[in-house]
This record gives C-alpha cells, sequence and structure tokens, in this order.
C-alpha cells in the first residue's frame, strides 16, 4: 500500500480549494491526486492534536461534512488532514493506516509536535465544537485508570458499539509503539476468515481485523488501549440502535460527536446518511445536554 498524499487544509482558502478538487473542478495549474498546499499555512504555533478524515465518493453530505471538521479544526488550531486519493487493488479503508504512519513518522522526525491523532470517519458530525480534544482524551484516560490502567501505557483509545469494536473514531498516540502497531495490524489485511462482515471479499477490513487483534492480544495490543465509553466521542443517534451495551446510551444535544455507521443498513433508505445528517445538522452547537 503506498505513501498516500497530505491534504492539510487551513483557513477559507483552504477550504474552498479542498471542495473545488473534490468535486473535480481542479484549479488550473493542479495535477490529478496532487494538491499543491504550498500556500496553506498552518495556524499560529505547532498543533498537538491532527485529525485525519478521508472519501473518494461524492455525497449528498460533501458541504456538511467538510465544513464541520474544517470549523473545528480551525477553532481548536488543530491540523485537518484529508486523503481523497482512490485506493487501487485493495479497500480504501486501509489507507487509515497510511494516513496514521505518516501523522506518527511527521511528529518523531520533528517535523510535527503532535501527540495523539483522531481518526475519524467521514459520516460522522462533531455537534459540540466547545469540547476539546485534550478533554475527550483526559476523560478517556481518567476512564482508563478507573479500570486499572496507567495512562501512560494507554496508545490506542477506541470505543464499541453492540459490536466488540467501531473503529470509525479512535485516537491512536503519536509514538513509536503506535508505528509499529500499525505494520503489525496491516498485515492482517489479506487474512482469510469466517467471521467478517465484508461480504463483497473473503478477507477482513481494518476494523475487523482490529477486533481480531484484541481478541487475541496480539501486539499486547490490549494492554496499550483502552475502550472508552461510546458516548464520549462516537454516539450513534436514535435511529441506529447499535450501541454500547455497558452504558446503552443514544447520542444526546451537547454530546461532541454523533456518527451515522451503518445507516444505510439499519434504515433500508438511500441516502441514509445524508438525510440523517441533514435532519441533525441544525443541532450542531445550538442545543444543551
Amino acid at each position: 500500500m503506498p505513501r498516500r498524499p497530505w491534504l492539510l487544509i487551513t483557513g477559507i482558502a483552504g477550504l474552498l480549494l479542498l471542495l473545488l478538487y473534490r468535486h473535480g473542478r481542479a484549479p488550473a495549474g493542479h495535477r490529478e491526486q496532487t494538491i499543491d498546499v504550498a500556500e496553506q499555512k498552518s495556524l499560529p504555533g505547532p498543533s498537538d492534536f491532527a485529525i485525519l478524515c478521508m472519501t473518494t465518493q461524492e455525497t449528498s453530505y460533501d458541504w456538511m461534512s467538510f465544513s464541520n471538521k474544517h470549523k473545528y479544526a480551525k477553532k481548536h488550531g488543530h491540523d485537518l488532514i484529508w486523503d481523497f486519493e482512490p485506493a487501487h487493488g485493495y479497500a480504501k479503508v486501509w489507507d487509515k493506516l497510511n494516513v496514521t504512519r505518516d501523522a506518527v513518522e511527521a511528529t518523531l522526525s520533528g517535523r510535527k509536535s503532535y501527540q495523539w491523532l483522531w481518526m475519524v470517519d467521514f459520516d460522522t458530525l462533531i455537534t459540540n465544537t466547545d469540547i476539546r480534544l485534550d478533554s475527550v482524551i483526559e476523560q478517556s484516560l481518567l476512564f482508563a485508570e478507573l479500570e486499572g490502567s496507567s495512562r501512560d501505557d494507554m496508545h490506542l483509545i477506541l470505543t464499541r458499539d453492540c459490536q466488540p469494536l467501531n473503529a470509525g473514531s479512535m485516537f491512536l498516540r503519536a509514538s513509536p509503539w503506535v508505528l509499529d502497531f500499525v505494520e503489525q495490524w496491516r498485515a492482517g489485511a489479506n487474512v482469510l476468515a469466517m467471521n467478517t462482515t465484508n461480504h463483497n471479499h473473503l478477507v477482513r477490513n481494518e476494523q475487523e481485523v482490529l477486533r481480531d487483534m484484541l481478541a487475541s492480544n496480539e501486539f499486547d495490543v490490549v494492554n496499550k488501549s483502552v475502550i472508552a465509553p461510546q458516548w464520549i466521542f462516537n454516539a450513534y443517534p436514535e435511529e441506529i440502535p447499535c450501541r454500547d451495551t455497558r452504558f446503552n446510551t443514544a447520542w444526546k444535544p451537547g454530546m461532541f460527536v454523533m456518527h451515522f455507521a451503518g445507516a444505510g443498513w439499519v434504515t433500508k433508505q438511500q441516502d441514509a446518511v445524508g438525510t440523517l445528517m441533514r435532519k441533525y445538522w441544525p443541532m450542531v452547537d445550538h442545543m444543551e445536554v
């Protein structure tokens, strides 16, 4: 799986450039699969966090997802890294590992100063932009301590739904361990498995590989991760009743993130994610718990 270019988007010009590229109207001088971001300067001061997201298909909710994440990153001074390049010969979801690897390497080499990376799926809305990533991470690490773990040992912050894992919103520490872990995770990309929801292929997707690594404690991943309460940063709306059975909490106004995971499969609607995102869009930053 080749290295993918980073699309670091900052400022209004950056967002406009992103949208032009996304909808196939790249400005003159632009080449396909690359974006010149030389004029896009980072916000003052180094960012301790990077937000990583990807998409390759045009959707009815592009503007909502793009602008929502851009607004949040700009508000808090975080780097926002997009990956739009189509994958060839493998499932696009595996590029999550490439983007993570590149961000960790940038930190370890001194080019960046990330402490944590937030990998978040495109079918999400940040519904309370006042909540900071450091507070989300702190809350999750406190939960790890309540379970008897040391916060310094935690390199992955994950959530579950009605399944043992949902990888659509997760935090990874920008550490040497994560760099090695990503390659161990990648090694499962072509392993055949009977227990898979990836019905188009006989191989597991990235979420299923990570799920199985947790089940077998491969690479000591159990002792390096915490399964935080789903509602902290990966809540589902009431229309998607697949929730962490420990808490069984659906999204409520004032929560940090709403994820429309599996919306089409659950609701059987055409454009299910777009329909739900448009329903909840007016609630972003407008209501409190």
